[in-house]
Parts: structure tokens; C-alpha cells; sequence
């Protein structure tokens, strides 16, 4: 499997090293490049050495908008801040994602699986059809047709697969996980659960069942369904 190349740049080196770290948990990715000096890393993203950076940002925020300017809009970024207040100035820079300084691996790995995502649009031929979850002490690889729904359990997600006999739980949230799973392939039919689409093949009392289990469909998410299934009676 071909790797994202990816690029650090942080000006705390412990942060750096620790996100280093989470980049080495995570199969698909490579570390390439690490700074602490933006000096240093603009000439690694301008001749498109990696594929995928992560910024971290300290108080001056029109520092980033120079360093983001220089690199140009080709390269997906994640910035990394110790003040969730910042987001909004990163997603203003058409950031790819925002994470704390704080965010534990679980929340790094949905990030990641964002740019696979990303990268893979990019390149439709090489796209995964997969994704990467962290379950206990193991990242497990789950094929997209193999997932028939997920539920929202606490803070944590249950998968639901039609080749395993129990549910994977994950660390994750269900927001979070929206965002990198396909929308030509998921639909949101409740604040607590997302399925897919090939796997909905019975519906009753607004509801979509799956063996004995139902799982409702709330009002404000009808309309997206009816539009896929295109009847409803």
C-alpha cells in the first residue's frame, strides 16, 4: 500500500515529537519531513516532497497565513494549536482538519483518514475503499462494504459489520467519523447512526431494519433517504 508522505512542523519539538509518533502508529502514513523553523520546511512543501502537512501555530496567526500563502493551496494541512479559539482562523485558511495539541491518537487518526479521503478524490483510481479505526490496542482496517451501520456509544462508536460476529468499538465520535466516510457510500438517518447505503434493503414504521434490530430514522434526516431510495410508502 503506497503511504502518505507527510510533513511536521511544530515549534515546540516535544509536541512535534509526539505527533511524530502518531504519524508511525498509523499504517498509512510516512514521515518525510520534520521542523521546528518554517524556513526549513517551506522548500520541502514547495518542491512537493510530501503530500500532507501538519502546522502546528502559536499566537500569531498572520505568521500561518504568510507560511500558508508561500506553499500555495495544492498541499492538505492540519493544523495543530493549543487554543481550540483558533479554529475558526484555520478553517478560514482552508485548512483540512484542526487538532489540539491535546487530542489523543483516536482523534489523529480520524484526521488521517480525512486526507486519505482527500488525497484519494485526487486520485480516483487509487481510492481505499477503507478505513483505519484504533479499537483497544489495535488499528484495524475496515472495508467499507463489510460495514452495514454505526451507532453512537458514549464517546466512543460501534461498527457494525456483516462479517464479524460483534461490533467494533472504537474511540471516536460519530461527527467525527461522518466526515471522512464517503457520502456517496453513508447516510446520517439519526443523531446516533449512520449507514450504508447497499445495506439498507428493509424498511418499516420509518425505521431500517437489520435482522432484529431497528434503527430510526429521525424527521429532520427523511428527506436525504427518501431521495436515495426514491420511494416511500
Amino acid at each position: 500500500m503506497k503511504k502518505i508522505k507527510c510533513g511536521i512542523l511544530h515549534p515546540d519539538e516535544e509536541t512535534g515529537k509526539r505527533f511524530c509518533n502518531f504519524i508511525e502508529q498509523t499504517p498509512f502514513l510516512k514521515l518525510t519531513a520534520q521542523s521546528t523553523s518554517p524556513s526549513e520546511m517551506l522548500p520541502v512543501c514547495q518542491q512537493k516532497e510530501i503530500e500532507l502537512l501538519f502546522c502546528g501555530i502559536d499566537k500569531d496567526i498572520e505568521k500561518v497565513a504568510s507560511f500558508c500563502a508561500s506553499i500555495g493551496s495544492y498541499l492538505p494541512i492540519v493544523f495543530i494549536s493549543s487554543d481550540k479559539s483558533q479554529a475558526f482562523d484555520c478553517f478560514r485558511l482552508n485548512a483540512l482538519d484542526f487538532l489540539l495539541t491535546t487530542d489523543s491518537y483516536p482523534t489523529f487518526l480520524a484526521s488521517a483518514n480525512k486526507a486519505l479521503q482527500r488525497l484519494s478524490l485526487q486520485a480516483p483510481e487509487a481510492q481505499p475503499g477503507h478505513i483505519y479505526l484504533k479499537s483497544g490496542y489495535r488499528i484495524v482496517r475496515l472495508e467499507f462494504e463489510h460495514i452495514d451501520y454505526i451507532e453512537s456509544y458514549d464517546d466512543y462508536v460501534r461498527i457494525h459489520c456483516n462479517n464479524q460476529p460483534k461490533p467494533i468499538l472504537s474511540l471516536c465520535s460519530l461527527k467525527k467519523l461522518e466526515s471522512v466516510l464517503p457520502a456517496q457510500d453513508f447516510i446520517r438517518v439519526h443523531r446516533s447512526y449512520i449507514v450504508r447505503k447497499k445495506s439498507i434493503t428493509v424498511l418499516e414504521n420509518r425505521s431500517i431494519v437489520f435482522n432484529k434490530t431497528h434503527i430510526p430514522i429521525s424527521k429532520s434526516c427523511l428527506k436525504e433517504l427518501q431521495d436515495y431510495i426514491q420511494i416511500w410508502q
